[in-house]
């Protein structure tokens, strides 16, 4: 059905290295008789009405080989290699100037709180929080320390939003907008009073003059950024006491997901 409301000029099928983990191979015949939910209603009709000025789909179809040889055990967990590879974005905010080596003195990477962050004022951006339902008056704390998704919506419709917010503060959003990516970036820190973002990325300067929203979701900052830190005496945004009830905002523990079942042999 998607297929034949979008037709799309690409369509791209990955392919498994076993044949009985693969769908259906598609071909301009298939897709031109195959009926969906929806579609075979409509294509009922149309031959009802024996319509002859109806173009038939003819995207380019490319099929891509996916997956490896290598044995698929392995000690890390699906929320650890999301983690490294969120790790392997945001080591890009490091200086690129090489931190002295010595015996004693490993190298480590500078903490979140001694990089140089982006000032951008609340009235400049939107804000959503695409997982949940988020009252305006909570948005800042979901947004605090949380990894965002750097985004541009259309000017047109980001001004009329503009309009009914308040003059210092961000447009919120009721629901996710289709919108362009630039990349993503760390909140380091919200002012309340002087109504401004502290946000650490590595996007390129011209891409960030077009960024006007701010999506966060269910992505969180790597634990080992949060407890590794090299910096003396309390570490930001890190606390021993938590309630496993909720009565402390902020200090429940996370809730780590592995219920995602793998596929047994």
């Amino acid at each position: 059905d998607t297929i034949h409301l979008v037709r799309p000029s690409h369509i791209l099928q990955l392919k498994a290295r076993k044949a009985a983990q693969d769908l259906p191979q598609l071909s301009t015949e298939f897709l031109n008789t195959q009926p969906g939910w929806a579609y075979a209603n409509i294509q009922v009709e149309r031959n009802k009405e024996e319509d002859d000025n109806k173009v038939p789909l003819s995207p380019e179809l490319v099929y891509l080989q996916v997956g490896n040889e290598m044995l698929r055990h392995t000690w890390f967990t699906a929320s650890e290699f999301r983690s490294m590879a969120l790790m392997a974005t945001l080591s890009a905010l490091q200086p690129d100037r090489p931190l002295p080596l010595t015996a004693l003195t490993p190298r480590v990477g500078l903490p979140l709180n001694a990089l140089t962050p982006r000032v951008v004022p609340w009235a400049a951006v939107a804000v959503h929080v695409c997982n949940a339902d988020v009252p305006p008056s909570q948005i800042m704390y979901v947004l605090n320390a949380s990894v965002v998704a750097l985004c541009h919506v259309d000017n047109n419709e980001f001004s009329r939003l503009r309009q009914g917010a308040l003059q210092d503060g961000p447009v919120v959003l009721q629901d996710t907008p289709i919108c362009q990516a630039y990349g993503i970036g760390i909140v380091r820190g919200v002012d309340m009073e002087r109504r401004l973002f502290y946000i650490l990325t590595c996007v390129q300067e011209e891409r960030l003059l077009q960024v006007n929203a701010l999506l966060c979701g269910a992505l969180s900052v790597p634990l080992s950024l949060m407890l590794q830190q090299n910096v003396d005496g309390q570490v930001p945004y890190v606390t021993s006491d938590f309630s496993p009830d909720g009565e402390i905002f902020g200090a429940t523990p996370l809730r780590i997901r592995k219920n995602l079942q793998r596929e047994r042999r």
